[in-house]
């Protein structure tokens, strides 16, 4: 199959992007002009071509040349607390680049889309009640994918992703935060009674191929459904960071209460979806754990 992928110099992204790779599927790579890509260009594969994104009518062309059967969209700007000055590219990113992909799947007739959003849209256990202005974003994003599928344009399927990770993971999540801590390091937590619910990347890239497999099997036009990946079994932080630390068996010292919750924090996680068909995780936390360590980079 043809993929075009959006946020693959992400963490998931990646590993989505080198699975599709690994398993012989042509992959199209969007990227910003802005974009770090080396990494991308050190995948040495034949099936992989990569494109600077300027504007709707070059996202046409793209579309047309590289014969693209799927459109996956993992491009997102996420700040958890944005400033005056950050308006512009949460809206540029979250909503308008997503939007031109439709406008151009639309014209050219390419039908699958598969979209990311966040567990963030359902504060308090809300069907929509967004935790921050990314999460907002992420939402009204949705709801212009229903327009183009209510229209018959695409069909999509809208994975909701919990907290992800794994090995080589370079963002500053918690996890990998400790992971990476020297010796003797104090690091300032909130009291940690808040849920998490972690899935492990490799359980991520398999939700994706379920999403795959699910469009390619569609029969109907117009199609939008929505699936959770997510175990559907919170843990509590502390719990869980108290079990990585003494797996490391490290020297790192976490400081409880030391920050406040923020404003609007998930205290408690809703569940407002069902799992993807066929999906379940394979990763239990220990294994997870396990092979994140085993990658440390000493």
């Amino acid at each position: 199959m043809n993929f075009l992928l959006t946020g693959a110099t992400g963490y998931i992204g990646y590993n989505i992007c080198k699975k599709l790779l690994q398993n012989g599927h042509n992959v199209t790579i969007l990227v910003r002009q802005s974009s770090n890509y080396k990494k991308l260009k050190e995948l040495k594969f034949d099936n992989l071509s990569i494109y600077v994104h300027l504007d709707v009518f070059t996202l046409k062309q793209i579309l047309i040349n590289n014969d693209i059967n799927v459109v996956i969209h993992m491009a997102a700007k996420v700040i958890n607390n944005h400033k005056s000055r950050d308006i512009t590219d949460l809206v540029l990113s979250n909503i308008l680049l997503g939007t031109e992909l439709l406008e151009a799947m639309k014209v050219t007739g390419v039908k699958n889309f598969i979209n990311t959003s966040t567990f963030w849209q359902h504060f308090k256990d809300e069907n929509y009640n967004p935790v921050n202005l990314y999460a907002a974003t992420k939402e009204g994003f949705e709801k212009i994918i229903e327009y183009y599928s209510n229209s018959g344009f695409i069909n999509c399927i809208n994975l909701e992703l919990f907290d992800i990770y794994g090995p080589n993971d370079e963002r500053e999540k918690i996890i990998n935060i400790i992971v990476n801590a020297k010796d003797n390091t104090e690091i300032a937590m909130t009291e940690g009674k808040q849920d998490i619910d972690l899935i492990y990347i490799d359980d991520v890239v398999d939700a994706y191929l379920c999403a795959i497999k699910l469009l390619a099997n569609n029969k109907s036009s117009g199609i939008y459904r929505k699936f959770m990946v997510g175990s559907g079994k919170p843990l509590i932080l502390r719990q869980v960071i108290n079990e990585l630390v003494s797996k490391l068996n490290s020297n790192v010292s976490i400081k409880w209460g030391e920050k406040p919750y923020k404003s609007r924090e998930v205290m408690r996680i809703s569940y407002n979806n069902d799992k993807i068909p066929n999906w379940n995780p394979k990763v239990d936390l220990n294994e997870g754990f396990t092979r994140v360590i085993r990658n440390i980079k000493r």
